[in-house]
């Protein structure tokens, strides 16, 4: 298997694009840090703690040394052939303003580790600099819902204000407000972004981490 092959099929889970005729193949729990300055969201730190058959393709593919440690270079090449490609998928992070919703254009400080020894975790910053100060509001979601994703149950978000005594609070629910709405038959290659229904199409309702600013 080539190197593109195998990308492919990371990228997708292992699973042959021409089978995928429902949803999902893969899961992975999220968990959010959130960076707060005096000038108030400067950015947020994603990670994704996947299952446990990923977690083993990842560690198959490019753990080369096989020691369980992720050193500088098995790193990069986790980015650039098991991640950098999401990028075409909004890297799964959906922000929203108002009845705006956005995604990073890029992600920072990606970092890729092993727990418990069979647990792939990745890890990766997205600066809000460039937004407007006000409040805002997350999901994290496949927009193809070829991934499967949920919060952590027990700590899905926490706080880190060094800079910021304020105190900051956040809710996390469904926002049916604003729904989502995607082709359940239509395969993980297929980037199309639907903002209205039509028939044939499922509607999702995201979510969302509403970060409430004081």
């Amino acid at each position: 298997m080539n190197l593109s092959q195998r990308l492919f099929m990371l990228l997708f889970f292992l699973i042959p694009a021409a089978l995928l005729s429902a949803h999902p193949h893969m899961m992975l729990t999220s968990r959010c840090t959130i960076h707060t300055t005096e000038k108030g969201v400067a950015g947020i730190t994603l990670e994704w703690e996947f299952d446990k058959f990923f977690s083993a393709d990842v560690n198959m593919n490019f753990d080369e040394d096989k020691n369980g440690i992720f050193d500088s270079s098995e790193t990069e090449n986790v980015f650039q052939y098991a991640f950098s490609n999401l990028k075409k998928y909004n890297y799964f992070v959906f922000f929203r303003q108002g009845d705006r919703r956005f995604s990073p254009h890029r992600v920072e400080d990606f970092r890729v580790w092993n727990k418990n020894g069979d647990t792939m975790v990745y890890s990766f910053f997205v600066s809000t600099e460039d937004y407007p100060d006000q409040d805002i509001s997350l999901a994290v979601y496949d927009s193809s819902f070829f991934c499967h994703v949920s919060y952590d149950k027990d700590n899905p978000v926490t706080f880190d204000s060094k800079t910021d005594s304020r105190p900051y609070r956040y809710t996390l629910k469904e926002n049916k407000d604003y729904p989502v709405y995607y082709d359940p038959f239509a395969p993980a290659t297929d980037l199309t972004v639907y903002t209205e229904w039509r028939p044939g199409l499922k509607t999702f309702y995201p979510t969302e981490i509403q970060i409430e600013l004081p």
